[in-house]
């Protein structure tokens, strides 16, 4: 356990797991795994306590459609496709057992297998679904779009949000910059004031920046200084990082090196730092330890929103402040255990 050590105002939440980064096209040149039986798909309707009447393949496990894709195209491949296995047929046709409203169809993959779609949405299953009744894949954004569970009455429109998505906020304005001196005036010597951590932020060495951008999907979320989005896990309290060993490999901790941490345009809450037990000082906001996430490889990215891994939820941490022990507003509900970590067939971030 990590004590708490330092109380700093300002920003910030972080996390960090895995989940592996999605292709576009529906094809990988190693085949990725299918759930798909022998003879044909039955896709039939089952209640879920939470979600209602949902799709679920021949084996009871939930199936999903892909915001990415559009009727008839699948664009989940590669590392997608190893995390979201193509609901497939053999040969034939699949069949809807009772409750099905819909029309179920197939398209052909570039590999040659024939994924089922429904009213012509590519179906899927997710691999930390590990026994009928799990939704683990409910509400997350990743490789490229919101994965959602396929309903009896029909298939979100090309995997629509969630139903109660967070409003979009009012996009966030960027730092005030000096304009420029008209041409024919010189532009005098170092009038401007050197930047700060806000425009340019400072490196580890001397403390990590946490800055507010907006997101398309999420709202206002917490970014670090290099504009990757930051995290909060559901397993941490209020200074105590939870997260070590194979977690801290998928979700590094935002740390300094020294000195506070600082907080940039819009960042509401308290910045402060907690010291691991490696020594290393992790910033926290309103407490809770910040990660980042190793599955997210440019800003903008928030891959590992909704993943519940390492004993608990990981979700991105907002602007107006880190949602309490790291929850979110419409969770799936968490599976009864927690798988050991192991890594995903074919190489690949996903590792619980």
């Amino acid at each position: 356990m990590i004590k708490r050590i330092v109380g700093v105002p300002a920003v910030l939440v972080a996390t960090a797991l895995v989940l592996a980064a999605c292709g576009s096209s529906a094809h990988s040149s190693t085949p990725p795994p299918t759930a798909s039986p022998a003879a044909g798909a039955t896709v039939t309707a089952a209640t879920n306590p939470t979600l209602g009447k949902i799709l679920v393949n021949g084996q009871g496990m939930t199936l999903y459609v892909f915001g990415a894709d559009t009727p008839g195209t699948s664009n989940c491949s590669s590392a997608c496709l190893q995390n979201w296995p193509a609901l497939t047929v053999a040969s034939g046709n699949p069949t809807a057992g009772s409750g099905v409203s819909g029309t179920l169809g197939t398209i052909t993959r570039s590999d040659g297998t024939k994924q089922v779609t429904f009213n012509g949405m590519p179906l899927y299953t997710f691999v930390r679904d590990t026994k009928p009744g799990d939704a683990n894949g409910q509400g997350i954004a990743a490789f490229g779009g919101l994965w959602t569970v396929a309903m009896a009455g029909g298939a979100p429109t090309a995997g629509a949000a969630t139903p109660t998505p967070p409003p979009a906020p009012t996009p966030v304005p960027p730092p005030a910059t000096t304009p420029a001196p008209p041409a024919t005036t010189p532009a005098p010597p170092p009038v401007t004031p050197a930047p700060t951590p806000e425009t340019t932020p400072a490196p580890p060495a001397a403390g990590a920046t946490v800055m507010v951008v907006a997101n398309p999907m999420l709202g206002s979320i917490l970014v670090n200084g290099q504009g990757m989005t930051l995290y909060v896990f559901g397993a941490d309290t209020p200074g105590t990082s939870n997260c070590s060993s194979a977690c801290l490999q998928n979700w590094p901790a935002l740390t300094v090196a020294s000195g506070n941490p600082t907080a940039g345009s819009g960042v509401t809450g308290t910045l402060g730092a907690i010291t691991r037990s490696d020594g290393t000082t992790q910033v926290t906001l309103n407490g809770m330890p910040l990660y980042t996430f190793v599955g997210d490889t440019k800003p903008g990215d928030t891959n590992g929103q909704g993943i519940t891994a390492f004993g608990g939820l990981w979700t991105v941490a907002m602007a107006g402040g880190a949602p309490a022990s790291g929850g979110t507003p419409t969770p799936a509900p968490p599976p009864a255990t927690t798988p050991t970590p192991t890594p995903v067939p074919g190489g690949g971030f996903y590792g619980y």
